[in-house]
């Protein structure tokens, strides 16, 4: 159960990060802005942090 617990976590840091790239670039805000929106919409939204990161990233690779 550790190893698949580790390889979901892995997944999710993947995409976080790389939607945080994309909000900081976008933005021009730093990586901890860049997170707390991520976290804030989250939230907001009642979705796991890894699918709101899906979506910023599916959202710009449509542009």
């Amino acid at each position: 159960m550790e190893v698949v617990d580790l390889k979901h976590a892995m997944e999710t840091r993947k995409f976080v990060e790389r939607a945080k790239g994309i909000l900081m670039k976008r933005l021009n805000i730093s990586e901890d802005e860049a997170f707390k929106l991520l976290q804030a919409q989250s939230q907001k939204e009642n979705k796991k942090l890894k699918d709101i990161a899906e979506i910023v990233i599916t959202a710009t690779s449509m542009i």
